[in-house]
């Protein structure tokens, strides 16, 4: 398989919302290559007469959505990157319609 390129890599680290140097993305390049060459290799196992697998435990029910104490704000607010008039400050990623 063919090293990924860095037209490939840039994409993957923007849609990752990643900032990677040279160095950097050399070393994902040949990370992603590596993980998609296996993938490969479990793709091309056939599984055909393999059962599906079933946990022994039995499944759990999910809990119950019960509200409990809240963080106080100023917490909350403490591990945010950008706050604005005492709430967490986003960037916007949506233009007006």
């Amino acid at each position: 398989m063919a090293k990924l390129d860095a037209d490939s890599c840039d994409l993957l680290a923007h849609l990752a919302r990643l900032s990677l140097t040279p160095a950097e993305r050399e070393v994902f390049a040949g990370q992603l290559t590596d993980i998609l060459a296996y993938m490969s290799k479990l793709k091309a196992v056939d599984i055909t007469d393999v059962p599906e697998f079933r946990s022994p435990a039995p499944p759990t029910p999910p809990r119950a959505d019960k509200p409990g104490p809240m963080l106080e704000r100023a917490r909350a607010l403490a591990g945010a990157a950008h706050v604005r008039e005492g709430q967490v400050a986003v960037p916007k990623i949506l233009e007006d319609a």
